[in-house]
């Protein structure tokens, strides 16, 4: 008995034993064989999904519908004065007496030349002559800056054979060189007329006649 405890201890004294290190290089080749398996499963199911997002965008650009949006056709014609309301009006003069009277040095080229486009005779020509000729360059050169504050309370429309006058009343104010002068009181008669209606101009509304006077206090 002595001599069999002695032998398989003699075995077990020669027996090779792994190195520590191959141990640690076997866990981590076990570890990555774990995340290969993960991303191997990630793939299988990223092919299908990807094939499947590739049906569905093929699906719809074939089921698409484009849509344009296209604006309708001018309409042949002319309104009547008495076929405008009130606001289609009034709103027109509006816009005319803003390009006039309010504006900066470097502004009242653009805006005369606008306001002009919206005139007709009888007025056409003496506006070039006065506004575009005459007062524009002393706005040029004085660098003449203006604001008129229309009081909307005292706008009235009076509308005759074939025309409509808007009447404006409001405060000018002028900043001539950089200092201002006193503000004064203006009223302005503004005679509308209708031509054949366009793609600029919705209801043919033009302007035909101006006439402008100055408050004194007391009026």
């Amino acid at each position: 008995m002595a001599v069999d405890s002695r032998l398989k201890g003699t075995i077990k004294d020669t027996t090779v034993r792994a190195p520590k290190g191959e141990s640690d290089t076997l866990r981590l080749w076990e570890l990555y064989q774990d995340q290969a398996v993960l991303w191997r499963a990630i793939a299988l199911l990223q092919i299908p999904a990807t094939l499947a997002l590739i049906i569905f965008s093929m699906w719809v650009y074939g089921n698409r519908t484009t849509i344009l949006n296209v604006p309708q056709k001018p309409r042949p014609g002319q309104y009547s004065v008495d076929q405008l309301t009130d606001p289609i009006l009034v709103d027109a003069a509006t816009d005319f007496v803003n390009l006039i009277s309010s504006y900066s040095p470097k502004s009242a080229r653009r805006q005369m030349i606008e306001a002009e486009q919206r005139i007709v005779e009888p007025l056409l020509t003496s506006f070039g002559q006065q506004m575009i000729e005459g007062d524009l360059k002393a706005i040029e050169q004085t660098q003449r800056t203006q604001v008129f504050l229309i009081d909307p309370t005292k706008t009235t429309l009076a509308r005759g054979r074939g025309d409509a006058t808007v009447t404006f009343e409001g405060d000018r104010v002028k900043i001539v060189s950089g200092k201002e002068l006193p503000v004064s009181t203006w009223v302005y008669h503004v005679t509308l007329e209708t031509r054949p209606r366009n793609r600029l101009n919705e209801y043919g509304v033009v302007i035909t006649g101006l006439r402008l006077e100055k408050k004194t206090v007391g009026e």
